[in-house]
This record gives C-alpha cells, sequence and structure tokens, in this order.
C-alpha cells in the first residue's frame, strides 16, 4: 500500500465514522421526537446547520402564557393546601374539645365516687 492509498484510505474512514456519527445524531434527535415531522411519521433532516437550529429553537421554545399557566397551578396548589391546613387545623380544634369534654364528664362521674370515698375514709 502506497503513501497516497493509505491517505485516502484513511480519509475514507473519518468520512465514514463523520457520517456515523451524524446519523446517530439524527436517530438520538428523532427518537426525541424533535425532528419530528406533524404530518407524517418520517423525520426530514439535511444538513447539520438544521438539525442546530432546530435544536436551538426547541431549548428557546416556550409555549404562550407558560408563565400564566405555572403562576394559575402554583396558587391553586396553593389554595387547596391552605385548605387541607384549615381542615387539619379544625379537626385538631374539635379533637382536644372532645377530650375536654371527655375529662370533664369524667371527672363528674368521678366526683360522686370520690365524695363517697372520702367520707367513708373519714369513718
Amino acid at each position: 500500500m502506497t503513501y497516497a492509498e493509505h491517505k485516502r484510505k484513511l480519509a475514507e474512514t473519518k468520512l465514514q465514522e463523520q457520517i456515523r456519527s451524524e446519523a446517530n445524531l439524527v436517530e438520538k434527535l428523532a427518537s426525541l421526537d424533535i425532528l419530528r415531522d406533524n404530518d407524517q411519521t418520517t423525520t426530514h433532516v439535511t444538513t447539520r446547520t438544521q438539525i442546530s437550529s432546530i435544536v436551538k429553537e426547541r431549548k428557546n421554545f416556550t409555549p404562550p402564557n407558560k408563565t400564566k399557566t405555572h403562576i394559575a397551578i402554583k396558587q391553586k396548589f396553593e389554595k387547596d393546601l391552605a385548605e387541607e391546613e384549615a381542615a387539619a387545623a379544625r379537626a385538631v380544634i374539635e379533637l382536644c374539645e372532645t377530650k375536654i369534654t371527655i375529662s370533664r364528664l369524667t371527672d363528674t362521674i368521678d366526683e360522686p365516687t370520690k365524695r363517697k370515698n372520702r367520707h367513708t375514709d373519714n369513718k
């Protein structure tokens, strides 16, 4: 093999590797639905600049009213959370009131027994 043949073979190998890596990139992007055409299931890619421009567009893309939507969702979540916290607080208050009522009833029931025991102890 001469030097020229060797250089040509290296150039071909390098070109094949570059084509393979670009094809892999296109497959990866297609699998991420970055290059999907809305009307067809095939992908259309011609140049590396087209790929990079599409990727840049997708990275910089923000749907309209995204911030308003996020704010509305966040406010609804906070409102629901506040309602749940208020309901939990009401439940705790009711539980405390129930415990107080039960302890008062217990004291009321135990009062005659305590008096009776004191009366017998004094004899």
